[in-house]
């Protein structure tokens, strides 16, 4: 049985998308219901022909010109309907698009990175796409489906009620058939799922890593380790097609022998002159079309059960869960202060103080928790032992923290999007022309810019490949320090600058009275340390 939980939610999120296009909607449900009156009307008319024409009345030929007319407007209201629910599942794809980036925007650090990134981008690249084949595209044939039912099922009433009788209990057959399957191709849908973005997170890594590969004659790896990621998903996906055969021989089995039951069933009765002789033209296919259209809402249930997981989790949005980081005014401070990764103790009863206008460096070799006291600091990470304070007040946050009010962090890990100069720079914020030559000047960019064709407006590439990585450090730089942030956590942020450039932009930084630095770095340059208020050796 279905989960009654599940079920609610899933017709939420269903109400919820209908309400996005009701007007759309509700024509298309009563265009449909037109059509289908219209479609049916045409097939019972043939036997009100054949019976006339047995009986030799006169208007055959003005009946069969109105059936025509009928069944050719009919054909063009289903071809406006095609149309339209085009247009709505299209507006359903992008707004289930934008829950989806929603969803992310909303996430904490952690829960963003709890998942792998090939996991982030199967809800785009293949959810999406499974539940417009599935579940959107189906949903909007459901009303279709639903007055053909009955409406046909009338008809057969219309003509005898033991015809209706066996088509109802057809149908009940059909369903149970249809339903079995729903749970396990669900499953198998959810399991595809998380394959998909597994593999696109390994096939994402080794491409990335060919040059690593390559220069090492190690290229083998990257055929081996993407085939065996491959193989998983393509199982997955061959399983899901062998449970919807199955489902499907299961039904049309059942359906073609209820058809060719219902074409004897209807001789018994004309031979008995229980109905007339023209049913012979109309009863079975009225039959078939209802077992066609219940058969869809059989399919449509079988496929609910099926994408529940993925409409689910395309509708889901994370709650904006965060908390700002407080404004120092005099000093942040570690006291005592202990974290480890696993079983690895990096620091432990740490002790330091950061004055507001200090300029601050961390030095020691790698492993030694310089990144971790920057993190710690951000919020990123939960000291196990001892305590951050801010001012006189405990900092010990419990939420997600916003610090891009006060705090600018870079890491050598520079990441540029395939878009504009002025873009990676600005992020969507509103800087002038000025304040931007301004920041390019302070980290020696500006001749550099001047000299593109587009200047500001040039585009860095493909992430960003058309600069070195120095000058990919200093774009990343400048959208720090356009910003002016009272504090700047910089992790080997100029490591790949050359040295003179590094030189001026650090000078730079260490001589701003209104700045607070702590700088990470593996190679300290000497004339540089008389500016530093404290250097701090991590062991």
């Amino acid at each position: 049985m279905f989960n009654k939980n599940k079920a609610s939610d899933k017709m939420k999120d269903i109400m919820v998308l209908c309400k996005k296009e009701r007007g759309k909607t509700s024509l298309s449900v009563l265009l449909t219901l037109v059509t289908a009156i219209g479609s049916l009307y045409t097939i019972y008319g043939r036997m009100t022909v054949l019976d006339a024409i047995l009986e030799r009345r006169s208007g055959v030929w003005y009946q069969i010109g109105l059936l025509i007319l009928l069944l050719i407007l009919v054909e063009c209201l289903n071809s406006y309907i095609r149309i339209l629910n085009a247009q709505i599942v299209k507006s359903w794809k992008l707004y289930l698009g934008k829950r989806i980036s929603k969803n992310i925007e909303n996430m904490s650090y952690q829960q963003f990175h709890a998942l792998e990134e090939g996991e982030h981008l199967t809800n785009y690249t293949y959810n999406l796409e499974v539940v417009a084949t599935y579940l959107l595209n189906p949903l909007l044939s459901f009303s279709h489906s639903l007055v053909l039912t009955l409406i046909s099922f009338s008809f057969l009433t219309l003509i005898s009620a033991w015809l209706a009788l066996f088509a109802l209990f057809s149908t009940l057959i059909l369903f149970f058939v249809g339903g079995r399957f729903g749970k396990k191709i669900s499953s198998g849908y959810a399991n595809l799922s998380l394959l998909n973005g597994q593999f696109t997170s390994r096939l994402r890594e080794y491409i990335a890593g060919y040059d690593v590969l390559k220069n090492l004659k190690q290229l083998y790896l990257l055929p081996q380790k993407i085939a065996e990621r491959q193989l998983q998903k393509e199982e997955q996906e061959y399983e899901i097609v062998r449970l919807m055969s199955f489902a499907l021989l299961s039904y049309q089995s059942v359906q073609r022998l209820f058809e060719m039951l219902i074409f004897a069933f209807t001789i018994i009765l004309i031979s008995r002159g229980m109905i007339s002789l023209g049913a012979i033209v109309s009863a079975p296919t009225i039959l078939t079309v209802f077992l066609e259209s219940s058969g869809n809402l059989t399919e449509l249930y079988a496929k609910l059960r099926g994408t529940d997981e993925q409409l689910h989790r395309l509708m889901t949005v994370a709650d904006l869960d965060e908390e700002e980081f407080p404004q120092p005014i005099n000093r942040i401070s570690l006291s005592e202060v202990g974290c480890s990764y696993g079983d690895k103790q990096v620091f432990k009863q740490f002790t330091i103080q950061f004055n507001l206008g200090g300029k601050y460096a961390l030095v020691g070799k790698s492993g030694s928790g310089k990144s971790t006291i920057l993190k710690l600091l951000l919020g990123r990470l939960r000291c196990e032992e001892g305590e951050i304070w801010i001012d006189s007040h405990p900092y010990a946050p419990r939420k997600d923290v916003n610090f891009s009010r006060q705090i600018g962090y870079m890491t050598q890990e520079v990441f540029l999007f395939t878009d504009s100069v002025r873009f990676n720079i600005c992020l969507g914020d509103l800087f002038t022309d000025e304040e931007v030559w301004s920041v390019l000047g302070q980290v020696g960019l500006a001749d550099l810019i001047k000299e593109l064709s587009n200047q500001l407006e040039e585009s860095v590439g493909e992430l960003g490949d058309r600069f070195s990585c120095g000058e990919k450090q200093r774009i990343a730089l400048a959208r720090i320090l356009i910003r002016r942030l009272s504090i700047v956590l910089l992790d080997e942020a100029t490591s790949a600058v050359d040295a003179p450039t590094a030189r001026m932009i650090e000078e730079n930084l260490l001589t701003d009275p209104a700045m607070t630095v702590v700088m990470i770095s593996h190679h300290l340059q000497e004339d540089l340390k008389p500016y530093f208020t404290d250097i701090i050796t991590l062991s």
